[in-house]
């Protein structure tokens, strides 16, 4: 990260002049067709970090605020971004299309779930799954051309981290953890557990392991191997390194 923007951002795919991403404000979320998920089909046990999460005990050990924005002093706002539109005119999923620069492009229904927590400066992602692996599941499957160019989760992440941090007045060089909860993803599981037991170490609860910086597996965690639930915020502040500091 310590190259400068402009050697880097040519090394992106598809190459860019610079390693800030192009999509940056809410505007550009709805361009792309991303939409936030009704908030009256949302399960209220979502917001127990607790029991629905597990890391309750070990965000209050972080010194980070355990509550929901949704509850009496809590200070981690819940975003739920979906791939799709909800309008109840709108047909299934499957035949949604929206249209960018006379190009037609087809909802994914991927979906970002992630809290932001501008005052403790904490970016938690809850689910990722993306328009890539989403348009899968589609029926038929979406072709790669009709992929929507802002599918990363770090794009859409540091979109929240900004629009919150510039309206709560909160410097936004405070983001302090990135923590990624409930992996899933098969590649992602076994890159932790082969680097866990090439230290000798069993997966265990919360304090559980520190990886030092220097080590191979502290890199391949991080995201040299493409390790999703790490790369992402690795592109994050490879993006945004000029507003961070």
């Amino acid at each position: 990260m310590k190259a400068d923007d402009e050697v880097v951002g040519p090394t992106y795919n598809p190459a860019r002049n610079t390693a800030e991403s192009p999509y940056q404000s809410i505007d550009n979320l709805k361009e792309w067709f991303w939409a936030p998920f009704p908030k009256y089909l949302i399960n209220p046990v979502i917001h127990d970090f607790y029991n629905a999460w597990g890391v309750g005990y070990a965000l209050v050990d972080l010194g980070i605020n355990p509550i929901s924005h949704e509850y009496e002093g809590g200070k981690n706002e819940l975003f739920f971004l979906d791939h799709q539109g909800f309008d109840p005119a709108f047909p299934d999923v499957d035949k949604q299309w929206y249209q960018i620069n006379g190009k037609e492009y087809r909802a994914t229904g991927a979906s970002y779930a992630f809290t932001i927590n501008s005052e403790d400066g904490v970016i938690m992602s809850l689910n990722r799954k993306s328009p890539r692996y989403a348009a899968k599941e589609r029926n038929p499957p979406v072709p790669d051309d009709e992929l929507p160019k802002l599918n990363q989760f770090s794009d859409v992440a540091w979109i929240g981290w900004d629009t919150v941090s510039q309206r709560e007045g909160v410097d936004i060089k405070n983001l302090r953890y990135f923590l990624s909860i409930g992996i899933d993803n098969t590649d992602t599981k076994a890159i932790i557990i082969r680097a866990m037991n090439s230290r000798g170490w069993q997966l265990s609860e919360w304090p559980g392991h520190i990886f030092e910086m220097e080590w191979m597996e502290t890199q391949a965690i991080l995201g040299k191997s493409k390790m999703p639930a790490c790369a992402d915020y690795t592109q994050l502040l490879n993006e945004w390194r000029r507003r961070l500091g």
